[in-house]
């Protein structure tokens, strides 16, 4: 599914998906590929139909067709979420050990792990319409705009620097004129560090 997902037909159908007019109107045989998704779809639940039959060894309506296991066929790919190819992977690790416990804890009220169910579909939906792989990804997208945004609010290292300096310079020069350096004469700044070369060859 990954890989179809990033062909030509996977576009075709992520474009029908989405808006099956536009789709149209771009010269898009919709029909055509609901068909090959309706037939690989069908594909699919054939085979995972075989493994659910032969772990019951039984085949009956009701438990081929009863909503319970439609629900739990949906839920995992909702809250994993929809359209990824790891969501319902995820979706059902999460799901799984929940639905065994739910059994096994409310074992004597029928049907109550079914609302347990429909009670974290609904929170779901409602914070996480994307499910988690979609809410991960959202994340992902938001922390690196705080990174590239980050990035540009950052100046440059060489002005940091000439503004320290410049700070450094300006500091020195305010308390050189407090402390009244500026005002000493030049022949005592020359008796500090010594007499020039010339005045001291004619000595």
């Amino acid at each position: 599914m990954y890989k179809i997902r990033r062909t030509k037909m996977g576009l075709y159908f992520v474009a029908i998906r989405e808006n099956e007019d536009a789709a149209k109107a771009l010269g898009i045989n919709a029909f055509k590929y609901k068909m090959i998704a309706l037939i690989a779809s069908a594909m699919f639940s054939a085979v995972a139909g075989t493994f659910y039959a032969q772990y019951y060894l039984y085949i009956d309506p009701n438990i081929c067709f009863e909503s319970a296991v439609s629900v739990s066929s949906i839920t995992p790919c909702i809250i994993g979420g929809v359209g990824t190819v790891f969501g319902p992977i995820i979706g059902a690790a999460i799901l799984e050990p929940i639905s065994e416990f739910t059994n096994a804890a409310l074992s004597n009220f029928v049907g109550l792990n079914m609302v347990v169910y429909g009670l974290i579909l609904v929170v779901v939906i409602m914070a996480m319409p994307k499910g988690l792989i979609g809410l991960v990804q959202d994340l992902k997208v938001k922390f690196m705009k705080k990174k590239k945004d980050k990035k540009k609010k950052k100046a440059p290292v060489g002005l940091i620097i000439f503004l320290i300096i410049l700070a450094l310079l300006a500091g020195g020069g305010i308390f050189a004129y407090t402390q009244g350096w500026l005002d000493t004469p030049i022949e005592k700044v020359k008796g500090i560090f010594g007499k020039d070369d010339a005045t001291s060859e004619s000595g």
